[in-house]
């Protein structure tokens, strides 16, 4: 997967097996920009999630907890046990709004970037 932050700011992008959410955080005073993405693994064939938050390096592991045709729900695996849950409104299997509850209970509402 190629993994820079290339400026392209686009609801979602399929390119092969690879998904890509764009997303940033609406009302706050410096809002933060993420990229939340979905790659099928060929090896054992499950889906492998991630987000990258810009002006990061690394990217962090998040895992599918729920899906259902309105809503996504991902675990990150936070170290120490404190991650977050992000819940990603869908719309026509597009992702239209989300949240991410970080784990000392903030919550952050979610809005997908203009193109």
């Amino acid at each position: 997967m190629h993994d820079e932050w290339n400026g392209e700011y686009l609801e979602y992008r399929c390119r092969e097996d690879i998904y890509l959410y764009y997303l940033a955080s609406v009302g706050l005073k410096n809002n933060f920009e993420i990229r939340i993405s979905s790659t099928l693994s060929l090896s054992d064939e499950r889906d492998v999630w991630r987000v990258k938050y810009k002006g990061q390096k690394e990217s962090i592991s998040l895992k599918l907890k729920e899906t259902t045709t309105n809503e996504t729900i991902i675990l990150e695996e936070g170290s120490n046990g404190a991650g977050g849950v992000y819940t990603l409104d869908m719309q026509d299997g597009i992702v239209v709004s989300g949240s991410y509850v970080r784990g000392d209970g903030k919550r952050f509402e979610l809005g997908i970037l203009p193109r």
